[in-house]
């Protein structure tokens, strides 16, 4: 789970791991300076934007070491966002965790006035700029991630098929092969991890290539 941040169009990226997605928005939204721009990234699906700005993006989320990509882009968006979020675990993955508690300062009220809720409101508006933010398709981001990695945990483990047949019954009316694509993405970011979480890839005689942590 991770916060991207940066000034003016990505100037000063910063990227900061958390535990989950309710602590990210929190901290983002905490945030008291109006240049800053951000969004949360749970999954490739929260990575938007134009072609240029994911392309800048995927270049200044970059090690030394790292292959930049040239300005005709990615092949496709989808493979834009899962090149980047790969790119965010390889890079950021192991990165210490953000410890994050939304409180009043003691100087703040209990409850604010209307005008003070709609500046609020605008602040935090002003930082999710660029199309980078996608808050309404971040909870089936999350939801698809969490049927991925429930079903690579179980003990006779999940092949691909089946954790898409899973989601498409759980979405009704998600497109098959978008899904495919995502869940392709997720399982190849999560074949990455380290230790306990890194999901391994068997071959069953029966059922093909088993995905199992």
């Amino acid at each position: 789970m991770f916060v991207i941040t940066y000034r003016n169009y990505l100037e000063n990226v910063s990227v900061h791991r958390f535990e989950d997605a309710p602590t990210a928005k929190a901290w983002l939204d905490a945030q008291t300076d109006q240049a800053l721009s951000g969004f949360v990234a749970a999954g490739p699906l929260d990575i938007g934007g134009s072609k240029k700005f994911m392309v800048d993006l995927f270049n200044a989320l970059a090690r030394e070491g790292d292959t930049p990509i040239g300005p005709n882009g990615f092949n496709n968006k989808e493979t834009g966002q899962n090149r980047i979020f790969a790119r965010l675990n390889d890079n950021f993955g192991n990165a210490p965790v953000t410890a994050f508690t939304s409180q009043p300062t003691q100087d703040s009220p209990a409850t604010e006035s209307t005008e003070e809720n709609d500046m609020t409101t605008k602040k935090k508006a002003a930082r999710k700029t660029n199309g980078a933010a996608k808050k309404p398709r971040a909870k089936s981001t999350n939801s698809i991630q969490s049927i991925v990695e429930r079903m690579v945990a179980r003990e006779r483990g999940a092949t691909k098929k089946e954790i898409i047949a899973e989601i498409l019954a759980k979405v009704p009316g998600r497109d098959e092969t978008k899904t495919d694509n995502t869940v392709r993405g997720l399982l190849s970011v999560l074949g990455r991890a380290k230790g306990t979480d890194k999901v391994t890839k068997t071959k069953d005689d029966k059922r093909g290539n088993v995905y199992s942590r």
